[in-house]
């Protein structure tokens, strides 16, 4: 195998002791194209490290991060509002991708579970005229035993 192309992939694993260092980056609100050109690796290298990040927090911890990018979302979205209110398209557009973004991280989007559940009925004969004819017997007589015919 070429060295050059092992060397470009062990690259793009990226250096796990800059993870710590790319959270920080994404969480003051540099984008991922951004950290990306700083650290001379892919955007997807950037999307591998920060999930390696997120694998070793906790719950708490992941909650705060969602805090803090709908808060970022929240401070976006109103800069770009009143301008979408006055006909900017190009804002509208921001405000949609935003409205998009904010959907995804909430799950708002995700489709509804339907669980199909599959009921058998087991099929009972329908009684014969002679059960029918019994039946309608033993509700004026009483129940008595019917013998059959010998």
């Amino acid at each position: 195998m070429n060295n050059a192309i092992e060397m470009a992939d062990y690259a793009q694993i990226g250096d796990y002791a800059h993870d710590d260092e790319i959270l920080k980056l994404r969480v003051a609100g540099l984008s991922v194209r951004s950290i990306a050109r700083r650290f001379a690796i892919s955007v997807d290298a950037v999307d591998d490290a920060l999930g390696r990040v997120m694998a070793r927090l906790d719950n708490h911890h992941r909650v705060r991060a969602a805090q803090i990018e709908l808060e970022r979302l929240d401070f976006l979205h109103r800069a770009q509002f009143a301008k979408a209110m006055q006909g900017d398209t190009a804002a509208t557009n921001t405000c949609v991708r935003i409205s998009e973004r904010r959907a995804a991280l909430l799950a708002l989007d995700s489709p509804v579970r339907v669980d199909i559940v599959e009921r058998s009925r087991e099929a009972t004969p329908a009684p014969s005229s002679t059960e029918r004819i019994r039946a309608a017997i033993d509700r004026l007589t009483g129940p008595q035993r019917h013998d059959p015919p010998a």
